[in-house]
């Protein structure tokens, strides 16, 4: 069997030196000024100039003939119109049936998770999105893997005739998940249908997909041993039986808004509660763990209440957080909280000291990217949970800024 992988490597091999030539050294810029794509570079680069300085240039660039390369090689792309032009036609005979196999097999970008690793170099992969598997070859995500752990990967990669390969800047994540994903592209597009549609999209402006890179060492948070996940789902109810409710949650109401809340869920680390509005009459559920908001969700569906059990939206603190950077604005996960909160959070200034020792205690876990358990260190520093979530993910940001300069 490693005979085979012996063999198809030095056909990867033979396929990256092609590609080199072929493409990095020739097609690159012959697209770029045929198709005039440096200057629809900078226009789609444009709003996301702020993220993109914290980029090491070296990535950026190479994120640039990314561009043109999806443009080039994607289904229906450039190369269909210039395979039979002159300048193209004169190729060598070895290059152009590299260009002429290309057009039969787009290339594409993927987010993906390891299946296994059956040679050096080798994996087998499974596309979070298509559900397709596929052997690839990168020694890019060998050398990643060797400087942080990753459990998902964004690569472009095309296919030449044995094995899938990587090409160009490998992106792995150590927090982020598919939902995480889906997540962050329905806030660049908010009417997006489903994922086959988010990746045609992707095609068309990778750009803050890129972008991503950003956030690609920021930790999974944790808290008193579960993962933090924002949940949320929201459903049309006709009517809210109050008084039966009363018996399983804490009921309260303002300004036509009605709070419940379970007395085991609603604390920390899951915040599960629940809001109905009487004017739309609509049911939203929110919580910060997987457990309360499924918590949260039987008690509803105990007492008559007819939803669909499933979220709508998870994602994590950490893309949230860069989801915010990248965009520019504050994301608001639940925005009927502060009709219920019973005092104002904490003013970060008035509690020097407190998040002095919260950090103190928290910035080895960072340094050395180990779940953080969120509840503990805001317990121990004596900072509301909230607060310890946002200070940290500040401080997590900067420093990935600062590793980025280096």
């Amino acid at each position: 069997m490693m005979d085979n992988y012996q063999s198809m490597l030095g056909h990867c091999e033979k396929n990256t030196r092609i590609s080199k030539r072929v493409i990095d050294e020739h097609l690159i810029y012959y697209a770029a000024a045929k198709a005039g794509l440096d200057k629809k570079i900078d226009q789609l680069l444009k709003p996301f100039r702020h993220v993109a300085r914290r980029v090491p240039d070296s990535a950026l660039n190479i994120f640039k003939s990314e561009y043109i390369t999806i443009q080039l090689f994607r289904k229906n792309g450039l190369l269909g119109k210039y395979i039979n032009h002159s300048e193209i036609r004169a190729l060598p005979p070895e290059d152009y049936h590299f260009l002429e196999h290309q057009l039969q097999h787009p290339w594409r970008f993927s987010y993906a998770i390891i299946k296994d690793n059956p040679a050096v170099d080798f994996y087998n992969m499974v596309d979070v999105f298509t559900s397709g598997e596929y052997l690839l070859y990168s020694p890019g995500m060998s050398q990643t893997l060797r400087e942080m752990p990753a459990i998902l990967w964004f690569n472009l990669i095309n296919f030449n005739g044995q094995c899938w390969q990587t090409t160009g800047v490998i992106q792995g994540f150590q927090s982020f998940t598919p939902n995480d994903i889906f997540f962050f592209a329905t806030e660049i597009y908010p009417d997006l249908e489903d994922e086959g549609e988010m990746l045609r999209k992707i095609e068309d402006n990778p750009w803050p997909f890129f972008m991503l890179i950003t956030g690609s060492m920021r930790p999974q948070v944790e808290s008193d041993g579960y993962k933090v996940i924002y949940h949320s789902a929201t459903d049309d109810v006709t009517r809210l039986p109050v008084d039966k409710l009363k018996q399983a949650f804490v009921v309260s109401w303002n300004k036509g808004v009605y709070e419940l809340k379970s007395e085991a869920f609603s604390n920390p680390p899951h915040f599960a509660k629940a809001y109905f509005e009487e004017s739309t009459k609509t049911l939203h559920r929110f919580a910060m763990t997987a457990q309360g908001f499924d918590q949260l969700t039987n008690e509803l569906l105990n007492n008559g209440i007819a939803i669909d059990p499933e979220p709508l939206v998870e994602v994590g603190p950490s893309m949230m957080s860069v989801t915010e950077e990248i965009l520019r604005r504050k994301i608001e996960v639940n925005p009927y909280e502060g009709m219920f909160a019973s005092t104002p959070d904490a003013d970060v200034s008035e509690n020097t000291d407190k998040l002095n020792h919260l950090l103190k205690m928290a910035l080895p876990f960072i340094n050395e990217g180990k779940p953080l358990d969120v509840e503990k260190l805001a317990a121990e520093a004596g900072v509301d949970l909230d607060t310890t979530i946002q200070v940290l993910e500040q401080v997590t940001a900067h420093l990935q800024k600062i590793r980025d300069r280096k």
